[in-house]
């Protein structure tokens, strides 16, 4: 969005003899009007937190299968994270190549730019865990950007071995980075995109993807969402995506456009449960939750 600017609730005039000076805070920063110390706490908290904290947070409506499961598998059915231990090995979540790892897969992200990581232990405890990790998105690289074809191949070392890979692989990754638990089953994420991303259209696919992983206007406090309500009025951009670009997921494209636009934060967790598909088979669904961050 490049047109349109309005101060969200984290803009403040910058100190000195230059009162119309403002300043944006530093990625990772902006949440809104809540203190440094609040946002520290409001990290530590979410580290700490359990399953029955999932009533605080926005439950998506897109669910993903994960794999069909044989009748064998029916009778774990109240436990589903002893299924991934029966079909995956451990601390994978996804089915595919045993290679690719969530390593694997952040590694990628890394060296091309898109995205920062952080990962946090757990607290009072010498397991080797993360309780809470950070995705910050700082780029998207298109189609037409990443070369002659979607197949050309790029490559990355991980442990000194080179590995490649292509762009199909390139947007599997920001699914499955995402996938990653703890054996606690209480892993959380804090993710943010900058808006940097504007700097190019928008990938349909990660449009896709806001849908199962981003979040919506439901999670705002009152501050962004009366900014939100605002914005949606007197944006002309949002005009030319409906008109111009003849965007198709209208549904939720201006709450996608506002979250990135200003870099509202979420956090985002996910959930397994055995359920059956509309063939009455019996499958391990992946569920998606979204909270603003503060209980």
């Amino acid at each position: 969005m490049k047109n349109f600017r309005m101060d969200p609730p984290w803009i403040t005039k910058a100190s000195g003899s230059n009162n119309n000076t403002r300043g944006r805070s530093s990625p990772g920063s902006n949440y809104g009007s809540f203190s440094n110390s609040q946002r520290d706490d409001t990290i530590a908290s979410i580290a700490k937190e359990d399953n029955d904290d999932i009533k605080f947070y926005e439950k998506l409506s897109k669910k993903e299968t994960i794999f069909l499961l044989e009748n064998s598998g029916i009778q774990r059915k109240e436990d589903p994270w002893k299924i991934f231990q029966r079909y995956l090995i451990n601390e994978l979540y996804f089915p595919g190549e045993s290679y690719k790892t969530r390593s694997y897969y952040e590694t990628i992200l890394i060296n091309t730019g898109s995205v920062e990581f952080q990962h946090f232990l757990g607290y009072n405890t010498s397991e080797n865990v993360y309780n809470f990790s950070k995705m910050i998105i700082k780029q998207i690289i298109s189609v037409e950007n990443w070369g002659i074809s979607t197949m050309k191949e790029r490559q990355i070392s991980l442990n000194k071995i080179t590995m490649s890979f292509t762009y199909w692989d390139y947007i599997q990754v920001f699914d499955k980075v995402l996938y990653y638990n703890n054996n606690r089953h209480k892993h959380t994420w804090f993710i943010k995109n900058c808006v940097k991303i504007f700097a190019g259209p928008i990938p349909n696919w990660f449009l896709n993807w806001r849908s199962y992983h981003g979040p919506t206007t439901k999670i705002l406090p009152n501050p962004f969402l009366k900014l939100y309500e605002e914005w949606v009025k007197v944006s002309p951009d949002l005009h030319e995506l409906y008109h111009t670009n003849q965007i198709f997921y209208l549904e939720k494209i201006n709450q996608i456009y506002f979250f990135i636009e200003f870099s509202v934060p979420w956090i985002h967790k996910w959930t397994s449960k055995v359920e059956f598909t509309e063939e009455q088979i019996s499958c391990l669904y992946r569920t998606f939750y979204n909270n603003f961050g503060t209980n």
